[in-house]
């Protein structure tokens, strides 16, 4: 029997961190859900807003900041009105 270990599979380098990613840019550049400004200082004041979460329900987070580093975006690029990160493949 495979076991899978869900851990890294899921949060810390797997799937869940790219669909963290897609939300939050998703969140930022469509809806503006983090007010005005440019793609990062957006995710600035996303992570922010997570911080002040987390203090206020007393919980702890290893993350250090929402960067296009930490949620591994290499690019990112406006595609017919729509986005696109290197989390996304573009068909043509």
């Amino acid at each position: 029997m495979i076991k899978i270990d869900i851990a890294h599979t899921y949060a810390i380098a797997g799937y869940g961190k790219d669909e963290l990613a897609s939300t939050l840019v998703f969140l930022a550049v469509r809806c503006n859900a983090f007010g005005a400004g440019g793609f990062e200082h957006q995710l600035d004041l996303a992570y922010a807003d997570f911080r002040r979460y987390c203090t206020a329900a007393g919980k702890r987070t290893t993350i250090d900041d929402f960067s296009k580093k930490e949620l591994k975006i290499k690019s990112f690029h406006i595609i017919n009105g729509m986005f696109c990160s290197s989390i996304c493949t573009i068909k043509s």
